[in-house]
């Protein structure tokens, strides 16, 4: 399914690894209800673990841009009303006085993630699923919501039209806020 450097993961790999993500997202709780959560990370694996775990455990995603300034981190945080940032490494000390800040609880990748799964919520095509922001280019960016159903027609649309299978490879060069890199190429 992935490639990152030297790991390499499989497509039945890559979904325990995102449900185990979500069951630990999930907690004691049977559905995130739309829980906005946050996520500051380069494209990898734990990138796609992130963002599929959150939908999987119905909650709304929030990728950031990982070259935002302190200011606009702060503003898309706040804007979105997010409750949970999700960071490793380098990123998570980048944002670590801003959560304390905003009350936003901040998290790795490996402290949310379990070694057992759990039953998932079931999720409607017409739950919100993703905020992706604007660029600002008039005014502050904006966050925009996607619905499960538009992620997944739009989806859908693409592997027909491009004739893609899973044997298909992609170069992920495209921006991991933007709807393109996180459609068109990553999903």
């Amino acid at each position: 399914a992935l490639v990152e450097g030297n790991r390499v993961i499989s497509y039945a790999a890559l979904s325990l690894r995102c449900d185990r993500f979500a069951s630990g997202l999930l907690n004691t709780r049977d559905d995130l209800e739309e829980e906005r959560i946050a996520f500051f990370m380069p494209a990898s694996i734990d990138y796609v673990t992130t963002l599929h775990g959150i939908w999987r455990a119905g909650g709304i995603a929030v990728p950031l841009n990982v070259a935002s300034a302190v200011a606009e981190l702060e503003h898309y945080l706040s804007s979105a009303s997010v409750t949970r940032l999700i960071a490793n490494g380098e990123y998570r000390e980048s944002v670590t006085a801003l959560c304390a800040a905003l009350n936003i609880e901040l998290l790795s990748v490996d402290d949310i993630i379990t070694d057992e799964t759990k039953s998932l919520p079931e999720l409607a095509p017409e739950r919100r699923a993703m905020m992706l922001f604007t660029s600002g280019t008039t005014n502050k960016p904006k966050g925009v919501v996607s619905r499960h159903k538009t992620i997944s027609a739009q989806i859908t649309t693409l592997v027909s039209a491009w004739a893609w299978s899973e044997e298909d490879t992609i170069p992920l060069f495209l921006p991991l806020h933007h709807i393109h890199g996180i459609i068109n190429i990553l999903s």
